[in-house]
């Protein structure tokens, strides 16, 4: 769709730009821009970028395609066009940044409309100062006065003046209200949103469907990063002049380099990053993400197939269902109602899945978590997934193809394991069982004959978490899983395996590869620092080599988090360390642990938990693949020289220690570990060493005296040294 009026500067300027590649659908006039920015392999849709939005607020509402604003038209268009060009002009790769970075620019028209300027060459210094100190004070709420509006809309509704109709669906707040504020979709504040749910209620309308969380002044945290987006469109603006001669900019208040960056230190603050999920809690759903998948109910449920499913009375399958319902009770999960799924006939039982939410949100999900945990991936990559995404090559080994979508985006493939390859193989088989989008391009987009399923991962997530019985927090709080924490949840896996002994499922499949995940993740993030700078590299290698390093950063971050989570339990006495390097550091410890308990008496216990993670920085601390004991060798060429599986390989092979990227599991049994310099023993895995301990004593007893004699030896090892540090009884 075209505005009316196409003459004047919006005709001469914006229709006389060439059609780049991006734009699809549509044509520079139009209201509307589709923007596509697709790479191989990626899973991406067109972005919508609209111009025909509100800028001014009732009694005087007008939009963006009003005759009025078509020098302001042109601006919002040349924006978005410029910032699309290739480098130094643009700078915006990605579809998905556009929607954002465009509504900055709007609310840049609205902030000066809203003062009584109406042209950028009017803008002044005094403006400037009047935009930041507005942003600083209320955000958008400060920049636009939105409250203020409402309460205007709401004496005017009550004085007849004006009509506030009610949505479709009858509900009293909608996209038209938003639009007599002045205001884009979800963009009203809190304090406004306070008055208009206030008349609602006062009038007896229902608000929206969902309740309301954020209401009223809310504190002020301003973050860097958005602080800089809504500023920097002054900076754009002066960037862009040369192309603008319609209405140039008249004050660029960051016309040296790196002046908007120091103008936010003082108030806006840097970006928080996301909490990692609890070690405990996320194994506890890895755990039971195995326990599901491998067991055999899972092919029962995808026979129990939703083709033909009555979501208006029980399930026909009565005998199907009863089933699936008692496996599942078995296994530790909560139970299922007997309807396919929700609507307005099915009063299902509360808190009860549907079968429809078991099949392709439970499940689904499931798969997901154990890709994320086996395959060290992110949820662009998790969604990005397609059918035939794991193969084996010429040797019988597993490859896991999949695409990455942080910075430059690229395919990749990396070392997959039985668990990865279950998952994908449950995912292949939820697609047959309904018709998908397109040309069944990805592996979570799935349509059955009541319509598209809607998967969300955040919400799939904290439905499955309840569904499992995730435990509860120490302080009696539901942890809420987030898929911006599937980045860790491999490297919890790994670090954390061993040390919670109930979780079977997840100790005997970590046994079996994850080692070899570990391995290549570290391996590929040595190499991209080295070469780092290499001149040479493209910009697609620079990205790849940046997100190597992430998840090699990732490993690097849970171990100290781990070692963290040991030193203070060592601190407050529920655990002993032992083997040598165990011993060497409960001796270190204790003198560090002197010092920072006397600091924590002062600055209270921040500063000794802030002291513990410097500390653990320090260490080294990786299980072995067995689970006896942790390995505190490093990676430089002392440790390499002193690991005792490396000594080991070195006598039996020829290998030299300084030719090896680090320790050798191969050549490193509990024998040779137990007496290396680099052997960590915790008292948390005496459970491997009591069923060792009597597997010696059944050697000790056998009839052959070669094997009697070693069993002998073991049992006294294990007796002598390894109980005795530990203290066991």
């Amino acid at each position: 769709m075209r505005p009316k009026n196409l003459e004047g500067i919006h005709k001469s300027v914006i229709g006389n730009l060439p059609k780049r590649w991006w734009q699809v659908a549509s044509e520079p006039l139009d209201n509307v821009w589709y923007v596509h920015t697709p790479r191989e392999g990626e899973r991406a849709t067109p972005a919508k970028v609209s111009f025909d939005v509100p800028i001014r607020a009732w009694p005087n509402t007008a939009r963006l395609t009003s005759p009025e604003f078509e020098h302001d038209l042109v601006t919002a268009k040349l924006m978005v066009w410029l910032a699309l060009e290739p480098a130094p002009v643009g700078w915006i790769k990605t579809a998905s940044t556009v929607p954002g970075y465009h509504r900055t620019g709007l609310n840049f028209i609205r902030w000066k409309y809203h003062i009584g300027v109406e042209h950028n060459r009017d803008l002044r210094a005094a403006h400037h100062r009047d935009f930041v100190a507005r942003y600083r004070r209320n955000g958008l709420e400060g920049m636009l006065d939105l409250k203020s509006k409402a309460e205007a809309l709401v004496a005017a509704n009550r004085a007849n003046e004006i009509q506030l109709p009610l949505s479709d669906r009858g509900y009293f707040f909608h996209v038209g209200i938003e639009e007599l504020l002045g205001v884009s979709l979800n963009q009203t504040s809190p304090e406004a949103i306070e008055i208009l749910l206030n008349y609602a209620n006062e009038k007896g309308f229902r608000f929206q469907k969902e309740p309301r969380k954020r209401l009223g002044p809310q504190s002020r945290n301003t973050r860097n990063v958005t602080a800089h987006k809504e500023l920097s469109t002054w900076q754009t603006l002066a960037n862009f002049n040369d192309y603008m001669q319609h209405d140039p900019i008249g004050y660029n208040p960051y016309s040296e380099r790196g002046e908007l960056e120091a103008s936010l230190k003082g108030w806006a603050c840097d970006v928080t990053p996301t909490p990692d999920a609890p070690p405990y809690q996320t194994s506890w759903l890895i755990n039971a993400g195995l326990r599901f998948l491998f067991d055999d109910v899972v092919d029962i449920i995808l026979d129990f197939a939703p083709v033909g499913a009555q979501d208006k009375s029980p399930l026909s399958n009565y005998k199907q269902y009863r089933l699936i319902r008692s496996r599942l009770k078995k296994l530790g999960f909560k139970s299922i109602a007997n309807y396919y799924r929700r609507s307005r006939w099915a009063a299902t039982p509360h808190g009860q899945l549907t079968v429809r939410e078991l099949i392709f949100n439970m499940l689904a999900i499931a798969c997901v978590v154990e890709i994320s945990a086996f395959g060290a991936r992110r949820q662009q990559e998790l969604s990005a997934l397609r059918p035939g995404c794991v193969t084996r090559d010429l040797f019988g080994d597993l490859w896991l193809h999949c695409f990455i979508a942080k910075n430059k985006r690229h395919l990749t493939k990396i070392p997959a394991n039985k668990v990865v390859e279950r998952a994908v193989h449950v995912l292949e088989k939820l697609a047959t069982l309904a018709s998908r989008y397109g040309e069944s391009e990805w592996l979570l987009d799935y349509f059955d004959p009541y319509g598209p399923v809607d998967f969300k991962f955040n919400e799939a997530l904290r439905l499955f978490a309840d569904w499992v019985n995730v435990p509860l927090m120490p302080d009696g709080s539901t942890w809420l899983f987030t898929s911006h924490q599937f980045r860790k949840f491999f490297a919890v896996s790994y670090q954390w395996r061993y040390y919670y002994g109930d979780f079977r499922a997840l100790n005997h499949h970590l046994r079996q590869s994850i080692n070899v995940t570990a391995a290549y993740t570290r391996l590929r993030a040595a190499a991209t620092l080295r070469e780092y700078d290499t001149k040479r590299a493209s910009l697609e290698k620079k990205s790849k080599r940046w997100i190597e390093r992430d998840r090699g950063d990732a490993l690097r971050e849970e171990e100290t988090s781990f070692i963290s989570a040991v030193i203070l339990s060592v601190l407050d006495g529920t655990e002993k360390l032992g083997g040598a390097k165990g011993r060497a550091m409960m001796v270190e410890l204790e003198i560090a642990f002197s010092e920072q308990i006397s600091i924590s008496k002062t600055s209270g216990p921040s500063a000794l938990n802030e002291g513990v993670r410097n500390l653990a920085k320090s260490f080294h601390m990786v299980p072995h693949p067995e689970g006896h004991g942790y390995c505190g060798c490093g990676f430089s060429l002392r440790d390499r020289e002193t690991a005792g599986c490396l000594i080991e390989k070195a006598e039996l092979t020829g290998t030299n220690a300084s030719h090896e990227p680090g320790p050798d599991y191969e050549f490193a049994p509990d024998s040779v570990c137990a007496t290396c310099v680099h052997n960590i023993r915790l008292r948390r895995l005496l459970p491997y060493w009591e069923s060792a301990f009597a597997a010696a004593g059944d050697a000790a007893r056998s009839p052959n005296p070669d094997v009697a004699e070693v069993g002998k030896t073991r049992s006294n090892f294990i007796k002598e040294v390894v109980f005795k540090e530990l203290k066991y009884d």
